[in-house]
Parts: structure tokens; sequence; C-alpha cells
């Protein structure tokens, strides 16, 4: 989205028409904002329909940001050059932000992805250092109660393992 908004300010600042940047933004651009951005020029030319045209780009989009930026340049049909300019640096400025806090979220969350790896990684450990060794096993398997307490432990310490790590995507998937 960032690099998006970057190219068609640049657009807009060459040629300050909004459907004529965001066309000239589409031609640069590919994937489903390349898409978004043609579908969205198109209309307006088929339609005459800045509206119905900024519709069809908002339709094609879940993101807020991309909404946001569609009511930017629905807003700037009746604006100043100098104006509108501004309002996409700040939206730049934003975006930006947005990706840096991105990046500072997924670094937390590897090391979290990590750590949990290592609380499964032990877990497994335990489990086979209970199995092989004599003197572990004889402790943990000699009565019923130091069994359920082995199991309750190895049980605990999975599911938690496992929990975060649900957390965890969930929470990235969110993000993104």
């Amino acid at each position: 989205v960032l690099q998006f908004v970057v190219t068609f300010r640049g657009a807009y600042y060459l040629q300050p028409a909004v459907f004529a940047a965001l066309q000239e933004t589409a031609k640069r651009t590919t994937g489903r904002l390349h898409e978004m951005a043609s579908v969205a020029v198109e209309t307006f030319f088929l339609t005459s329909s800045p509206e119905r045209a900024f519709e069809e780009f908002r339709k094609r989009t879940d993101s807020i940001l991309l909404r946001q930026f569609a009511y930017i340049l629905e807003m700037g049909e009746s604006t100043t050059r100098e104006v509108m300019l501004k309002v996409l640096d700040s939206f730049v400025t934003r975006l930006r932000s947005h990706e840096n806090l991105e990046r500072q979220v997924e670094t937390g969350l590897a090391t979290v992805r990590h750590e949990t790896g290592f609380l499964q990684g032990t877990v497994v450990l335990m489990l086979f250092a209970v199995a092989l060794v004599p003197l572990l096993h004889n402790v943990w398997v000699a009565s019923v109660t130091w069994r359920l307490a082995y199991m309750a432990l190895l049980s605990l310490g999975l599911g938690v393992s496992y929990y975060v790590e649900e957390q965890t995507l969930a929470l990235k998937e969110q993000i993104q």
C-alpha cells in the first residue's frame, strides 16, 4: 500500500488530476492494486462519475488503509493541488509509521514463537529423559500419583505452548 500511495503521489505531483494520476499509478503497479486502480479508472471513464469509480475501488478491498486512500482521492477531486499533496504526504508518513510498527510487532512475535518452540522442545526432551534415564524413569513411574503428575506436567507444558502459538498466529493475522 505504501509504495502504491507513493507512486500515486509522484504521478499526482506531475499531473494534478486524480484519475489521470491513478491511471498512471495503475500502469506502474501489478497485482491486486493494479486491478483495483484500473477498474476505478475504467469506471470513471465509462460513467463520468467519480463517486461510482471510488465505490468500485472500495468494493474491491477490505483494507482500511486502501479505503482511507480512496476517501482521500474522492475528497481530492474538490480541493487544491497543494492541499492534496499535503494530505498525501501526511498519509505516506502515517503508512510508514504503520509499516514500522508492523515490523516491530513481527519481531516481537518471532521472539514469542521461538520461546514457544523452546518450551515445546523442553517438554519433548523431558519425555525422552524420563523414558531413557532409569533413575528418572523409576521416580516418575514408581506410583500412579507420580505418573499422573508427570502426564499433567507434560500436558500443561504442551497445552500452554500450543495455546501461545495459536494466539501469536491469530495476532499476526490481525495485524496484517
